[in-house]
């Protein structure tokens, strides 16, 4: 498979990491011993293309939906400061019974203070393959004032 992916800076990844280990740890204990978040990797965002105009990116608080748990990446377009274009970048998935699973919210006192500003980040073309991945055409993207 072939998709354009956007890769944040190495200090927000590091950041996404810490908090990603904490939520994935939290839902681990609380629920049953059949129903487990195992991590996601990479921690890129996929989508078949992402605005190349942004003036601001941001992570937000973790989300779960359905069996996925992810952060928000949202990108604001220059010139449209109302118009906000959201991506995932996944971290866990739940693997067992996903009706056993105990209502969870994920907490929003993490070790990091959310939303992350994105101030540099990798644009490219991803090329997945069974359980690994390359990244092709690396653009570098510096927001302007950050």
């Amino acid at each position: 498979m072939q998709t354009q992916t956007m890769i944040p800076h190495r200090d927000v990844v590091l950041k996404i990491i810490r908090s990603s280990k904490k939520i994935i740890g939290d839902f681990n204990s609380e629920n049953l011993p059949g129903c487990r978040a195992i991590p996601v990797f990479p921690l890129w965002s996929f989508a078949e293309s992402f605005p190349e105009d942004a003036f601001e990116v941001k992570v937000e608080n973790p989300k779960l939906d359905g069996t996925t748990f992810y952060f928000p990446l949202v990108f604001c377009t220059e010139g449209k400061p109302d118009v906000r274009t959201e991506f995932r970048i996944v971290f866990a998935r739940i693997s067992g019974d996903p009706h056993g699973i105990a209502p969870y919210t994920p907490p929003t006192e993490t070790a990091v203070d959310f939303p992350l500003n994105v101030s540099c980040y990798r644009t490219g073309t991803a090329v997945i393959e069974d359980n690994s991945w390359k990244l092709f055409d690396e653009k570098w993207h510096k927001i302007p004032g950050n």
